[in-house]
This record gives structure tokens, sequence and C-alpha cells, in this order.
């Protein structure tokens, strides 16, 4: 079993998915099949904008994913994503577990609910 060294990186793998699916999203939206030199940033709050997403995201039905949104994004900013990579020790298995299960749950996630929003 690997220690708890893992815990951030796999915290900040899983924030990396949910920027490519937020880029992917942005893609779809504009009919593009690359995605513009202006829009490779990692800012999360950014790029839900040009997702066309961000008013979407503020409907009652989707108070879930929103949630883990609000949770992630003010947990986790964007700037400290490359930092999580080589992070050892701030989170715990149990902070890791929860980070990714708000990022891939089925009924509730971000990446889920992103990808069927296009």
């Amino acid at each position: 079993m690997i220690g708890g060294s893992c815990h951030d990186s796999s915290i900040a793998m899983g924030l990396y998915a949910l920027e490519i699916a937020l880029k992917i999203a942005i893609c779809r939206r504009l009919d593009l099949e690359a995605l513009p030199v202006e829009f490779q940033i990692h800012d999360f709050e950014g790029l839900l904008v040009l997702t066309g997403l961000s008013r979407r995201l503020e409907a009652p039905a989707h108070a879930a994913v929103r949630k883990h949104w609000a949770y992630l994004v003010g947990k986790f900013r964007s700037a400290q994503v490359n930092e999580l990579r080589y992070a050892r020790g701030r989170f715990s298995a149990r902070q890791a577990r929860d980070a990714l299960r708000r990022l891939k749950d089925t009924n509730e996630g971000l990446i889920p609910w992103l990808s069927a929003q296009s």
C-alpha cells in the first residue's frame, strides 16, 4: 500500500480531470476541435463562464452539484492544483475520497454533470 503521501496528488489529478471536462465543454459549445490558446488557463471559475453553463449551475435542480462546485473550487483553488501535485501530507485519505466523490458521483458529481450538459 502506498502511504499518505499520494492523497494530495490524487486530489490534484481529480481537479485536472475537472479542468479537462470544462475545456471539453468549451470546445463543444463553440464547435471547436482544439481549445484556443486564450482559453488555456487554470481558472475553474473563468472556465465555467466560458462553457456557458454558469447560469445553469445556479438552477435549483442542480443544487447538489452547485454545492460540490462551491466546496471544491473554494477549498482547492485553481492556482493550488499544480502545488497539490507535489504536496505531501496536506490532505488525508478521507479528504481525498470526499473530493473525488464530489467530482465523480454518478448522480451529482461535477464531471458527470458537465458531460451531461453538452
